[in-house]
């Protein structure tokens, strides 16, 4: 990562690893593992990233790599896979194999609400208006299940989503399903906190900081038409967000929650391992708790976790290869870095490093 966090992100490795069809899931190293295929988690996100690459840095038009097509073309084949894989209830299968056929799992709750994120923020940021009619057309479909899900963190992401589909409308029936989601998820917080545990369920797992910000977002969509339920959003964000902070710093930097056992109230809070993800998740959220509070501790952290990529982690170690942009999946357990190099992993970090672009840098 340079030094400089408003430079144009390297998307060398990012279109190395984009084809025709779309971002392959996952790598064996820095090659493509054919045989995992595709995920829509994957292609959903990378549809965001490069809707905003457009909007920040419309220079990244063609690439350094063999890929010179240009970010609407991208655009374009991330949208195709997610409406060849909606499904008729609305709903989206998940993972594709090499050749494009969809495998017989069904999607998961988590790939929809990602999935419907990513459809709301291509209504409004879409690059061309045929892409910004497409995906309207998937979310109207998709909105029959907003309200189906259950999930914490799908709820928080079809959240997303309509905040984002609100935001190029004003459509007032959004506004129905953002007080429905959040009054679901401040109903969940209530239920699980406690006085040392102000958190939404009784562990701390994967994507955690995406439930303060999908708050935060939410309570700007009803600041004019209910203070009291935006008031209450963004209180309960920030307490939260309070906690998730404090709860991931070992000796002085950020370390996310590890995936070999995850932390429960309790419990003994799992180090490894890693994952990009969820520092991602990090940045996002304590930029966009910068911007609604004024508080500048927020942007501090959020420079932090950002910095977990160059080395100021656990490991010592850069979680990026500045030569190709491309990003490594985690820190396993004796601070080893991971040596593969998935999609998650790059369109997670590019996600943050775009959300400094929108609040930290000067825009042309």
């Amino acid at each position: 990562m340079p030094a400089n966090l408003c430079e144009a992100p390297n998307l060398f490795y990012f279109r190395k690893i984009t084809t025709d069809k779309g971002i392959w899931q996952h790598a064996v190293g820095k090659e493509p593992d054919q045989k995992m295929g595709y995920s829509i988690d994957d292609i959903s996100r990378a549809l965001i990233v490069i809707n905003e690459i457009n909007k920040f840095y419309p220079s990244l038009n063609s690439g350094n790599y063999r890929d010179k097509r240009p970010l609407k073309d991208l655009a374009q084949i991330f949208l195709n896979f997610i409406e060849a894989n909606q499904l008729a209830k609305g709903n989206f299968n998940n993972f594709v194999n090499a050749k494009g056929e969809p495998l017989p799992e069904p999607g998961s709750p988590d790939s929809f609400g990602r999935t419907v994120w990513s459809l709301g923020n291509t209504i409004r940021d879409g690059i061309t208006e045929e892409q910004k009619k497409k995906a309207r057309d998937l979310f109207e479909k998709a909105g029959k299940n907003f309200m189906a899900e259950k999930f914490i963190r799908t709820e928080a992401f079809i959240l997303l989503g309509v905040a984002e589909a609100y935001a190029a409308s004003n459509d007032s029936s959004l506004q129905d399903y953002v007080q429905a989601i959040l009054t679901e998820m401040l109903n969940q917080f209530k239920s699980a906190k406690s006085a040392e545990w102000p958190w939404f369920e009784n562990e701390l797992k994967y994507s955690n900081a995406m439930l303060p910000y999908a708050l935060l977002k939410g309570a700007a969509v009803r600041e004019k038409s209910n203070k009291a339920l935006a008031a209450e959003a963004k209180t309960v964000a920030f307490e939260s967000l309070d906690f998730l902070i404090k709860e991931t710093m070992h000796e002085n930097v950020p370390a996310p929650i590890g995936n070999k056992g995850w932390y429960k109230k309790g419990g003994q809070k799992a180090l490894y391992d890693q994952q990009p993800v969820d520092a991602a998740g990090m940045v996002i959220a304590c930029l966009e708790a910068w911007k609604v509070s004024k508080k500048e501790d927020y942007k501090k952290t959020a420079e932090a976790w950002l910095r977990w990529y160059e080395g100021i982690n656990v490991s010592q170690k850069p979680m990026i290869d500045e030569e190709d942009g491309a990003i490594h999946d985690g820190i396993n357990e004796g601070n080893v870095i991971n040596p593969n190099c998935g999609s998650e992993s790059i369109v997670s970090y590019l996600l943050a490093r775009l959300k400094w672009t929108e609040y930290c840098c000067q825009k042309s």
